[in-house]
């Protein structure tokens, strides 16, 4: 066979023998040259065959390669058939660029160093040095992994393109520290329902059943890029469904590339750390980016003892379960389109865009290998600047730690394939959080942010609108603070406290055109402190109806003002190509409900969406004009090499913003919000000549102004002050106004009972009495009356008509001291459901009630042993049956009414009805020289039995009623066949059980 060996600065001609060991003719050895180059002419492989003429090259690279020198082998040009794989050696590049290669078999096409077994071979990171370079590999419809890796450090890909698989991976690579991927390309992967290769490219671990052909150890995948590459037309792109206990893969950058047309997830990783996703498109997916620290009950994840007595190899982590090291796990500037518009045919997992999901083992894993109980965690993770479309959830979090969801924009819409609860961002199952800032998400089908058994510090800055249930809603979660939130066109309430949920701050939310309440607090949810929050144009401003001990409410504000400025996050940012950043104004007066509207200078440079989010298109420098209002703001955007959005400080500090002001004994007390680099801050009242006039230094937050009278209205606006004391700031020139009076009173809940309709209100200080008012049919305020508690009840209701509220505060003499919430809070006053009948029937006792107005199901509940109540049941109807019941045991039962959310909106009646419940007979059939005997057994709480037979039209006629438990039927002839039925009666022979309405039949 013929090779031309090229040296750097000549060509030398050489024969080399096809033994062992490749030599030169005068038989020294061939690694005593400094030959880097192999060619493979096209006669060698027409003459042997490609796969025999490459392999011999590929051997003799091989044996004269080393760390010195790296052997290319040359392919020249064409298409060729492999009959059997390659196997490609330490410091061995493989040059197949202008070639296409076609398997032949069902092989492996390329694979890293030499098949060994489970427990012989290589160990460590064993092949070194290794470059694909170019080239198409073609599968031709096979059933085995085209490329197959392990045990090797630095294994590079360029420009290789693998297409055509069917039933496998294309590329399996484990145990391999350095692995490259650049511009390569992964197309046309198909995988059966029922298969399970589903990664382009699968990172696996060094086990047999996942890695054939390899030795077993607990080497773990380190320093991967995959960059510049495109996969189209995969199961998924790049995943890993494997591990080993506390030894990750480590060091994975996924970046620049193009996800088309995937089956299930474009990245799926397990047990990562130190992760870059970033800069990635993918277009249409189920699921974008997947990264989870163990797959559903600990299956994958293999401990290190067993991998090393499997291969007889060293261990080289604990076995034991341990804290998760940092994740450090960051994914941003993605764009992510069409998630969720196929289902996964592979495995039932949700749409979703973005996930990352630790979880818990409360047991140990049950398989083979399998890993201790534990809490496997992810920390340290940030999901930042990605642009998401997803019909499914957003960004989703569980189980993590100091994680940042920040500057995402999320575009939702529901989801026809795979139909289930989605939202824009939900966290469950313990994520904590540190923030959720500065995201757009608009269209969630369910709630725009879902917060479910987790800690979040801070949810600031997020705009939400048009979603399909709530804006933001927490279930037991506890937060530092739900502040500066726009929150609009939600179906039901914007933002909303459940289920036991806690914030110390809830202010400065803008949240208006909600179908329901604004703010919503219940099931003992709390909040320290509930001001600023500007609350329009909803079906309610801040509702607490259970909880109006827990919730602590400031002055909110139920009308907006005309924006007078707005202050941006800097002056500019600094980008690089592909980076993204939402701007998010920050408006003054905080009650400004403003539509904003962007546009860049130069769009090839950087462009702006009609969110704000800016895109770095190329190196330069633009600006981007933000405007509102009639007011206009230059925001610079500098676009240079370096990845990663940066801002660009503001010249000056930004004006302080006035967050309350409220009417105390002694003046109106004034509260803003700090300014960083400030020294103080100067206060201004607005005197007669609409002038603004000095008024105050200070370096605290607060300021009572005592200069006041009631019934007068003041106009206040705050400068910071620097280092010399004087002013460094703008100001907001509309300023704060108030009207020096007391509180507000705000209703806190308004409760159905069982006559009427109970509001309640929190007391304010200064204030002697309050009077009730309602809206009447002419839409005006009519009085109530007038009461010294915090409470009133209205009997002047009707079932299923909707009454609004309001109250106003009094003096001793009877004057209005406070003014009043013009909007009022509502409430559906709905009677408490009356049970009607309550009937032994064949399964249990049957309840029926009448409908009720307003009323859109109904709870059913029984007296436990307690002496309290505990729930039967929901109902749509009016009637349920109780089928947990004994024979001649007594039950009592009360009902109330539910609203179209299962929430209870009726009182009950506390006494109860009562109800025995009566079996119905168990019977049997049996032939005597007198007729039909018709036996069964004494039923507890019966009197007497009524014995029936079908008649010719199908129904029952009465035989007689007997006090025994047998009854023979002698009105019979042979040959005959009779069906019957026993129903149990009392002493009036009035029926108290149900009967077995089929019957039994006997021939006689």
């Amino acid at each position: 066979m013929k090779f031309f060996l090229k040296k750097a600065s000549a060509v030398l001609l050489c024969v080399l023998t096809l033994a062992g060991m490749a030599v030169f003719s005068n038989g020294a050895a061939a690694t005593e040259t400094d030959t880097d180059i192999i060619e493979v002419s096209a006669a060698t492989i027409a003459e042997r065959g490609f796969s025999e003429a490459v392999q011999t090259a590929l051997d003799s690279a091989g044996q004269l390669a080393n760390e010195k020198t790296q052997v290319t082998v040359r392919v020249p040009a064409g298409n060729y058939g492999l009959e059997y794989g390659l196997h490609i050696f330490d410091y061995t590049i493989l040059d197949l660029r202008g070639v296409t290669v076609t398997r032949l078999n069902l092989g492996n096409m390329i694979r890293v160093g030499s098949e060994d077994t489970t427990d012989s071979g290589a160990t460590g990171y064993f092949y070194r040095n290794i470059t694909l370079l170019g080239g198409t590999l073609d599968g031709n419809a096979g059933y085995n992994t085209m490329i197959k890796a392990a045990h090797a450090a630095d294994f590079k890909m360029e420009g290789v393109t693998l297409r055509n698989e069917r039933g496998g991976h294309m590329m399996e690579v484990a145990g391999v520290d350095g692995f490259t991927a650049l511009g390569c390309t992964f197309k046309d992967q198909i995988l059966p329902v029922d298969g399970i290769g589903y990664e382009a490219i699968q990172f696996d671990i060094l086990h047999p059943s996942h890695m054939v052909n390899c030795r077993v150890e607990d080497l773990n995948m380190r320093n991967i890029l995959i960059e510049n590459c495109t996969f189209d037309n995969v199961p998924r792109g790049i995943g890993t469904h494997t591990g080993v206990l506390n030894n990750p893969f480590d060091g994975v950058k996924i970046r620049h590339n193009t996800f088309r047309n995937i089956k299930s997830a474009a990245v799926q990783g397990v047990n990562w750390i130190n992760v870059d996703i970033s800069h990635n498109i993918v277009e249409s997916a189920p699921r974008g980016f997947s990264l989870y620290s163990i797959m559903a009950h600990g299956s994958g994840l293999y401990r290190s003892d067993y991998l090393s007595t499997l291969g007889g190899t060293e261990s080289h982590v604990p076995s034991v379960y341990q804290e998760p090291a940092a994740a450090n796990i960051s994914i941003h500037d993605n764009t992510l389109t069409e998630i969720g518009t196929i289902d996964d045919i592979y495995a039932q997992y949700v749409c979703q865009g973005i996930a990352v999901m630790g979880d818990r083992l409360d047991e140990p894993s049950t398989d083979e290998g399998g890993i201790p109980a534990g809490e496997y965690y992810i920390t340290n993770v940030e999901i930042r600047d990605n642009y998401i479309e997803a019909h499914g959830h957003g960004v989703r979090l569980e189980e993590t730690g100091n994680a940042r969801v920040s500057g995402n924009e999320i575009r939702c819409t529901e989801n026809t394939v795979h139909p289930a609860n989605y939202y824009g961002i939900v966290l469950i199952d313990r994520a904590q959080t540190d923030e959720i800032t500065r995201n757009y998400i608009t269209g969630a089908p369910v709630n725009g942010i879902q917060i479910v058994d987790s800690e979040v510090t801070n949810v600031t800055r997020n705009r939400v609108a048009k979603t399909g249930k709530y804006g933001i809603s927490a279930y037991t979660s506890q937060f530092e603070k739900i502040s500066e939130n726009e929150v609009s066109g939600t179906v039901n309430q914007g933002i909303v406290l459940l289920s036991g949920s806690g914030a110390k701050e809830v202010r400065c939310n803008r949240v208006y055109d909600c179908g329901l309440d604004a703010l919503y607090f219940t099931c003992d949810s709390s909040a320290d402190d509930v001001s600023a929050n500007t609350t329009v144009r909803s079906g309610g401003s801040v509702t607490y109806a259970k909880t109006p001990k827990l919730v602590k409410v400031g002055i909110n504000y139920t009308v907006t003002a005309p924006l007078s400025s707005y202050v941006l996050d800097g002056k500019g940012v600094r980008m690089g190509v592909g980076d993204s950043y939402l701007l998010v104004p920050d408006v003054r007066p905080v009650n400004a409900v403003n539509k904003f509207s962007y546009s860049s200078a130069d769009r090839s440079v950087a462009t702006v969406d009609e969110c704000g989010r800016i895109t770095a298109a190329g190196v330069g420098e633009t600006a981007v004009t933000v405007s509102s209002n009639g007011i206009k703001t230059q925001f610079t955007v500098e676009v240079g090499e370096n990845e990663g959005a940066v801002l660009i400080p503001s010249d000056k500090l930004p004006a302080p913003k006035i967050v309350s002001a409220e009417c105390v004994k002694g003046g109106i007390k004034l509260k803003w919000d700090a300014v960083d680099g400030a020294y103080g801050y100067r206060l201004y009242y607005r005197y007669g000549t609409g002038q603004w006039k000095r008024m105050k230094d200070t370096d605290k937050l607060t300021y009572t102004d005592p200069g006041v009278s009631l019934g007068r209205t003041e106009t206040y606006t705050i400068r910071t002050l620097g280092a010399d004391g004087q002013p460094c700031s703008g100001y907001d020139p509309v300023g704060w106004s108030m009207t020096y009076q007391f509180d507000t009173p705000q209703v806190q809940s308004l409760q159905n009972t069982n006559d009427s309709i109970t509001v309640r209100w929190n007391a304010v200080k200064g204030v002697t009495k309050y009077r009730v008012y309602f809206r009447n049919s002419s839409g005006g305020w009519t009085g109530l009356g007038t009461t010294t508690a915090c409470f009133f009840a209205d009997k002047k209701v009707r079932s299923g008509r909707r009454e609004t509220y309001t109250v106003r505060g009094l003096d001793k003499n009877d004057n209005f001291v406070t003014d009043y919430n013009r909007i009022g809070w509502s409430a559906t006053y709905v009677e408490p459901p009356v049970i009607t009948d309550s009937q032994s029937v064949e399964k249990g006792i049957r309840l029926s009630w009448e409908p009720v107005s307003g009323a859109a199901a109904y709870r059913v509940y029984y007296r436990n042993t307690l002496g309290g109540w505990s729930a039967l049941g929901d109902a749509d109807g009016t009637s349920l049956v109780d089928t947990d019941v004994r024979s001649g045991h007594t039950y009592t039962y009360t009902i109330r009414a539910l609203d179209r959310n299962g929430n209870t909106c009726s009182g009950y009646n506390y006494t109860g009805w009562r109800a025995t419940f009566v079996g119905t007979p168990d019977f049997s059939l049996a032939n005597a020289s007198n007729g039909v005997r018709i036996s069964w057994k004494a039923v507890d709480g019966a009197y007497g039995y009524r014995v029936f037979y079908r008649n010719s039209g199908g129904g029952w006629t009465s035989l007689g009623t007997v006090y025994t438990t047998t009854f023979i039927d002698r009105d019979v002839r042979k040959g005959g066949r009779y069906t019957y039925t026993v129903r149990c009666v009392d002493r009036y022979g009035r029926y108290v059980s149900g009967y077995l309405q089929s019957g039994k039949t006997i021939t006689y």
